[in-house]
């Protein structure tokens, strides 16, 4: 198989306009959480340990600490995370889930997981599946690329 720079092409741009129209549907879903929040509370969620700070959020997010911090204090006027500095290092917040957000995420993950659905709709689970693959391997770049440039 020859190296198509036209293709490669034509996904880089189709994946930063998918982004940007999903992240609007997304946002329609839930007037309290936009995607980019629910992004965060995903993080949050599936953190290797409890209430991650601000900086290991921004990690697993791909995105800057003060961006973070932006959306995790929206958030917390939503009453759905809750900072606290760190006991062990004064410089670092960390973020806890509230008993309301998990509340609110567990009334909305029927909305989720129709939205899903219909996102995905007619596209066959193979192509799904190497879908998954290929942005997972786009991702390992992208860090191999992150790494390379520090």
């Amino acid at each position: 198989m020859t190296d198509d720079i036209a293709t490669k092409s034509r996904v880089f741009a189709a994946i930063f306009i998918l982004a940007n129209r999903m992240q609007m549907l997304g946002d329609a879903i839930d007037p309290r959480v936009t995607t980019k929040q629910w992004g965060v509370l995903e993080a949050i969620a599936n953190a290797e340990r409890p209430d991650p700070t601000l900086s290991q959020i921004a990690q697993m997010v791909g995105t800057s600490r003060q961006n973070v911090k932006k959306l995790v204090v929206a958030l917390s006027h939503e009453n759905l995370v809750e900072l606290r500095g760190d006991p062990d290092d004064g410089r670092a917040t960390r973020v806890t889930m509230t008993t309301e957000c998990r509340r609110h995420l567990a009334a909305r993950a029927a909305t989720e997981r129709a939205f899903l659905a219909d996102l995905f709709d007619g596209i066959p689970a193979s192509v799904v599946h190497g879908l998954a693959e290929g942005l997972a391997g786009l991702l390992a770049n992208v860090s191999r690329m992150e790494d390379t440039s520090e």
